[in-house]
Parts: structure tokens; sequence; C-alpha cells
């Protein structure tokens, strides 16, 4: 059914209507950034523009759905909300906060998981199927996802699924990058002091 998710009223007559007929047991949302860039800086109008639509639908689905029993309540996010990825600022936000409303729910004792994909083979609206390889992130192949949701039931509250050499992805996304690779054996090269002499 065609639907409007940041439209909240729209989106409880779907809800009302489905489960006339059918027992809602599960959500997942599976919204998709739409615009982005290969470089250049944050163009805010897309930031704010992003967040209004991933923002609003996230929301509604946990407003309306909190007092239903449901088994699971997954959110789909991109793995540059969790990490960072050169050309992917515009929609970052908005799945940093898919990550952040998957944790609140969790504190709260609701069911949420929050699943932070890298590029998937085959997928048109990736940089890397558009000739724009994403540094450090190898298409992920369709059965190691379906294998990667099949685990969703026991998953912790964040998981990410993408096919990384982290050694590449440290040396394009610098800022931070000590922090947060540093454990990372095969980051330590990139992010270990240089010795001196």
């Amino acid at each position: 059914a065609a639907c409007d998710l940041a439209d909240q009223r729209a989106l409880a007559g779907l809800l009302a209507a489905v489960t006339a007929e059918y027992p809602l047991t599960a959500i997942v949302h599976a919204e998709q950034a739409r615009q982005d860039g290969p470089a250049g800086p944050p163009d805010i109008a897309l930031i704010d523009q992003e967040l209004e639509s991933i923002m609003r639908a996230a929301t509604n689905l946990d407003a309306l759905t909190r007092e239903r029993e449901l088994s699971e309540f997954v959110l789909f996010s991109s793995v540059s909300g969790a990490l960072g990825i050169p050309g992917h600022a515009n929609h970052a936000p908005g799945h940093a906060f898919i990550n952040a409303l998957a944790h609140q729910r969790r504190a709260q004792g609701l069911p949420a998981t929050s699943v932070a994909w890298g590029p998937c083979a085959g997928d048109t609206a990736s940089g890397a199927a558009a000739g724009k390889p994403l540094p450090g992130l190898r298409p992920v192949m369709p059965a190691v996802a379906m294998t990667a949701l099949g685990r969703l039931p026991e998953a912790d509250t964040s998981l990410i699924v993408a096919d990384i050499s982290w050694k590449c992805l440290t040396e394009q996304v610098t800022t931070g990058s000590g922090r947060l690779f540093r454990d990372l054996p095969d980051a330590q090269e990139v992010t270990a002091p240089a010795e001196p002499g």
C-alpha cells in the first residue's frame, strides 16, 4: 500500500487497515537515502530534507506501534551514519538518528535493532554502482545480506552489515580515525604514530 510515512495520520490509517486483516508482529523500516554527492561540502538544504524524511517516518512508526506486542522493530540505516563516509555527509545525520532511536527504544524496554548497511551488490543507488566506489567498502553479496537478516533476533541494538577494508577506509576517513580505528589490527599501520627519527 502506498503511504507517506512522514504523515502520521496517513500512517495511522494504514496501520489500522492492515491490522484489521492481519496481526502486526514486526516493523521493518527500510528507508533509503535518495540524494547525495560524491564530493564537496555538505548541502544544508539536502541534510534538512533527509532529516525531515527519515526522522519523521521513524518517529511516527515508533509512536504508533509502542502499545503493540512486536517481536521486532528493525530500522535500516547506512554505514555512513556510524563511520562517516566521504561523499555521504548529506544523509549521514539522518542515519545517525536512526541508530540513536534504536538505542532509545531498547533502553525503554522496547524491541529495536538498527541495521547499518554498506553498499550492496546490484544497488543502483550506491556510488559504487555508479562507477564511484566508496573507499574501503566492497559490495555486500545478497547471500551475506540474507544471512545477516536471519540473525536479527539474536542481534544487539546496532548491527553493521558491510564488507570493509579497514586499512583502505582508515586512509580515506582521517577525521577522528585515530580514536575510531586505533584498536583494529588492519588499521593500525595507518593510525599508529610515526617512529621518531
